[in-house]
């Protein structure tokens, strides 16, 4: 008991060590992955040709008036941002795309965890996977 300083824990603090400890695990692996991804994309971006700023068309005639843009595109113009066209920095739009991108990941992860799942195909018991939390 002496060189074990877990011994002592309560079962609710202990529950608290292992979230901070799986999140910190979780948080690390997709900050990792999502700043190499987009970085990634931009670099890919700039040997396409792509400018430092994106300039995206205005679609309020494809999508109908949304106030909200409306007024913003109005800004943008008045300012001198060419016929409200959005603006956007080319590191910043790789850093969505690679969000959405990790996310259309997930999901479909996801979903063909629970596709394999539900047609019986499951290997073994879930806490089998190495994985310091668990997962698989």
């Amino acid at each position: 008991m002496r060189n074990n300083p877990g011994a002592r824990l309560t079962p609710l603090q202990e529950l608290l060590v292992i979230l901070v400890g799986c999140t910190a695990d979780e948080m690390l692996y997709r900050a990792v992955l999502l700043t190499f991804f987009g970085r990634w994309l931009r670099d890919r971006a700039y040997e396409a040709g792509a400018d430092d700023v994106l300039v995206l068309p205005d679609l309020g005639h494809v999508f109908g008036p949304v106030p909200a843009v409306d007024t913003l595109a109005a800004a943008g113009a008045a300012a001198g941002a060419g016929g409200g066209a959005w603006e956007v920095e080319l590191g910043v739009a790789a850093q969505w795309a690679s969000l959405a991108g990790g996310c259309l990941l997930g999901v479909a992860l996801f979903a063909a965890r629970a596709w394999q799942v539900r047609g019986g195909r499951e290997r073994g018991p879930v806490g089998d996977s190495g994985d310091s939390c668990g997962f698989r």
